[in-house]
């Protein structure tokens, strides 16, 4: 009898033992249940995804499975001729660094600083290319559109009553509305940039807005019109080569080779306008800078030239040049 309750209670212990344990696996204590460790927040592994948003334009690196708190780097590597613009949250940084705490998606956008327009390689130290062409022409040997220094709109009439940046009732320097600064010659005395007990009132602006630069609005993109530095570099690492025949065309003017390499730039003779009349075309060329004159406010820099003189300097703001723009892209 006592070895029948003995083998008796033996029974009933397994058989609550199993069901203990079956209890637990219906419950969720089940260690290998694959939600389990997501679920008390002890994941450690996030996805980072990183994409191109032109792969015809540029690639990206850095995408991959990574654990929490880890510092990931984010590269886009633009192809040629195009340039890395931001990431799809705005930050422009290029390589980034990012620390790991979620899923995440990132994607690189890229743009054509060139515009579709062409562009010659000179090989000059800061990297600058310049346009084949002037704003406004289609081929090297075209003149293009004439403008007063800092107008977008081509026209053939300049003078001070017909400049852009003129207050009502000017028609002379004195009436200059933008782009003004603390002149050496003192133009205080009577330009309206200074109030009536002489203080500088001006915005000190010296270079060229986007809006207000030719090159920017017609070209797009990067373009820009040339400052002095660009100017410079034009002058100390080219050769200067007058031709009266440019490719056959009949048009005059000069041929700009890198003394780096073997590419070159032709600059038309175009002349310059004054008032209504379109002078020296064919005998000299004049081309603004997006810089204003260092020594007043009524001038603004430029370069001319004419068979065996290259000179850059300054003249009034009002005058009609052509303009040949230029990009600082890099690549």
């Amino acid at each position: 009898m006592k070895i029948v309750v003995k083998y008796l209670y033996v029974w009933i212990m397994v058989v609550l033992s199993i069901m203990f344990v079956s209890c637990n696996f219906i419950i969720g204590n089940n260690p290998s249940d694959p939600t389990t460790e997501q679920n008390n927040g002890s994941d450690t592994h996030f996805t980072v995804t990183v994409l191109s948003a032109d792969t015809a334009m540029g690639d990206v690196t850095g995408g991959g499975v990574y654990e929490l708190g880890m510092l990931v780097e984010l590269t886009a590597t633009p192809k040629r001729n195009y340039s890395f613009k931001c990431w799809s949250d705005g930050v422009g940084d290029n390589p980034r660094y990012i620390n790991v705490t979620s899923d995440i998606t990132y994607t690189a956008e890229f743009y054509d600083p060139y515009n579709g327009h062409d562009y010659v390689d000179l090989g000059l130290p800061n990297g600058t290319k310049w346009a084949t062409c002037n704003v406004g022409a289609e081929s090297p040997e075209e003149y293009g559109y004439y403008f007063a220094w800092g107008e977008v709109v081509p026209k053939k009439k300049f003078t001070w009553a017909t400049y852009k940046f003129m207050a009502t009732g000017y028609d002379s320097w004195e009436g200059i509305t933008k782009y003004t600064y603390n002149a050496f010659d003192n133009d205080g005395n009577s330009a309206i940039w200074y109030d009536m007990k002489g203080n500088f009132i001006g915005d000190n602006k010296t270079i060229l807005e986007p809006e207000d630069d030719a090159a920017t609005v017609y070209m797009g993109g990067d373009w820009k019109m040339p400052i002095d530095g660009d100017i410079g570099e034009l002058m100390e690492y080219c050769n200067w080569e007058w031709t009266d025949n440019y490719n056959s065309t009949n048009v005059a003017g000069y041929i700009v080779k890198s003394k780096v390499n073997d590419n070159h730039i032709f600059l038309p003779a175009a002349g310059t306008y004054f008032d209504s009349d379109l002078n020296e075309i064919g005998t000299s060329g004049a081309y603004w800078s997006g810089s204003i004159g260092d020594w007043s406010c009524r001038y603004a820099s430029y370069f001319y030239f004419f068979e065996g003189v290259i000179r850059d300097y300054f003249v009034v703001r009002h005058v009609g040049h052509t303009i040949r723009g230029v990009c600082h892209n890099s690549k």
